[in-house]
């Protein structure tokens, strides 16, 4: 499990953060200012359905840094197969709410 401070632009592991949200995850990871560190799912087209721990404190500018992919990098094929499925279920997701709002 490597650690690196860049952070994803999109992220999605509770129904407060990113675009097609989910269930948080309760598996956490100890962070370097000794805070659970939760367990996220990315959804970004770069690392789709990849899970990382992040530090709460970590999401301002001048906190605690810590990050640490859980799972390995997809390959080309899954990567596209992850954006294909993720988008056909955001499609989905879009078209249930507007007929919803018809009703």
């Amino acid at each position: 499990m490597a650690s690196s401070s860049s952070r994803s632009s999109r992220w999605s592991a509770s129904s407060s953060r990113g675009r097609g949200g989910g269930e948080k995850e309760r598996f956490t990871a100890p962070c370097l200012c000794n805070r659970k560190a939760p367990c996220w799912t990315s959804w970004s087209d770069d690392n789709p359905g990849r899970r990382y721990y992040i530090c709460p404190s970590g999401l301002k500018p001048g906190d605690c840094d810590y990050y640490a992919w859980i799972d390995r990098q997809a390959t080309e094929y899954e990567r596209i197969l992850l954006c294909d499925l993720r988008d056909a279920v955001w499609q989905l997701r879009k078209e249930k709410a507007e007929e919803q709002q018809q009703v």
